[in-house]
């Protein structure tokens, strides 16, 4: 069964489908004033998914929202796939963002070209880019003049939440 919640003033798409081992959800937009949550009906003994693929923004009201819907679903394992970083932002400075029970599978770090000034965001996967808290290496990344390009972040900051939630 696959259903998707969108309401007219919402900014955010919530896809919902029923899989043989877990639930996925999919999540796409901005969460802000707006947002309202599908109901989520939780078998028990039960793994859920999130893909963030297309999640944009977080504002103040909507990380109160999500916190809200989050703190009612009792799946046994969260997993969380394409983390971009405006959600690692949150995960790192929100306390309760994401239930103790999470897992990250996967988030995108983002990457500066001081030479042709182009961005990227690189997507860390769990076993080849990390593995039990920590970074197996950075991956080089070169721009369009095959310019290598800077980690615009600060690894020290930005990665404090892989030993929690990388098991």
């Amino acid at each position: 069964m696959s259903r998707t919640a969108v309401l007219m003033k919402n900014k955010v798409i919530v896809e919902i489908e029923e899989l043989p081992s877990y639930l996925f959800i999919a999540v796409k937009g901005t969460l802000d004033e707006y947002s309202e949550f599908p109901e989520v009906t939780v078998t028990q003994n039960r793994d859920v998914l999130f893909d963030l693929q297309g999640f944009k923004s977080i504002n103040s009201t909507g990380i109160r929202l999500w916190m809200e819907w989050i703190k009612n679903l009792n799946f046994r394992i969260f997993y969380f796939r394409h983390c971009p970083k405006v959600f690692i932002d949150q995960l790192n400075n929100v306390a309760g963002f994401i239930p103790d029970n999470s897992v990250i599978e996967s988030f995108y770090v983002p990457y500066h070209s001081p030479v042709t000034d182009e961005e990227a965001s690189i997507l860390f996967r769990k076993g080849d880019h990390f593995v039990k808290g920590r970074i197996l290496g950075m991956p080089e990344v070169l721009d369009s003049n095959f310019s290598r390009m800077e980690i615009d972040i600060l690894p020290e900051k930005y990665l404090r939440f892989l030993p929690r939630f990388s098991r």
